[in-house]
């Protein structure tokens, strides 16, 4: 079984968010994090845990955006 597109191409397997490092570049205001039904949060902590410029950006209240994914899976999933 393989994932396709509408057109019956392959899709790109892509790995799980926890695999590695997420850039992030692409930030959002309050009205559009608010516009999102939140029902999981996830902590950074640990060796994760920010620090530097990211800690300074967050303290500011800087909300960033990118694409998630619990696991690895077809893009467009």
């Amino acid at each position: 079984m393989a994932a396709v597109d509408r057109e019956g191409h392959p899709m790109a397997k892509l790995p799980s968010s926890f695999e590695g490092a997420i850039n992030l570049w692409e930030t959002v205001d309050e009205d559009h994090l608010l516009q999102h039904s939140i029902r999981l949060t996830y902590a950074l902590a640990g060796d994760g845990a920010p620090s530097g410029a990211l800690a300074g950006v967050l303290a500011k209240g800087t909300i960033f955006t990118f694409p998630f994914r619990r696991r690895g899976g077809a893009s467009g999933c």
